[in-house]
């Protein structure tokens, strides 16, 4: 499937900007892509350096930043659709950035994270693991937690 979509989706996007080339004339296609370029990478770096600065300050106060990830990742990704040339792209990005996309989306990742990481916790319980089983079927990204995050304490040394 995602090699369909890498062969299939550069010839759609091709054969509209003809279409709307033909419309709007050459120069204000080509302006609309470079300008939505210029708008993707904006959005990048600006998603990525506000996503790392929350991230921490949630992660310093001993929660997991489950949902400032997840926009900074819809965000990340909307800028890298309208870095993309093409205007379908451009219509994915922009929806990507808007709010309210926000809540299904990444309701949408955080059941398929929680359904792959209870597949892994069925897998280590079958692997004669030792640790407290209600360790691993606790949910990864529960928000509002009133206990303190786990801390493992532990030795190490350099092998060479």
């Amino acid at each position: 499937m995602p090699l369909l979509i890498f062969l299939v989706l550069p010839l759609l996007e091709l054969a509209l900007l003809i279409q709307v080339g033909q419309v709007w004339g050459v120069w204000p296609v080509l302006a609309e892509i470079v300008l939505s370029g210029m708008l993707g990478l904006w959005f990048m770096r600006t998603a990525g350096l506000a996503t790392l600065m929350q991230s921490q300050q949630k992660l310093a106060q001993g929660y997991f930043p489950e949902q400032t990830l997840l926009r900074g990742l819809l965000a990340a990704l909307g800028g890298w659709l309208l870095f993309m040339p093409g205007l379908m792209t451009d219509v994915l990005g922009v929806l990507l950035l808007l709010p309210f996309s926000h809540g299904f989306l990444g309701a949408w990742l955080l059941a398929r994270v929680r359904r792959a990481r209870a597949q892994q916790a069925g897998a280590a319980s079958n692997a004669s693991f030792t640790a407290d089983e209600s360790r691993f079927a606790r949910q990864p990204f529960e928000s509002g937690r009133s206990h303190a995050p786990d801390t493992l304490d532990g030795e190490w040394r350099r092998l060479d």
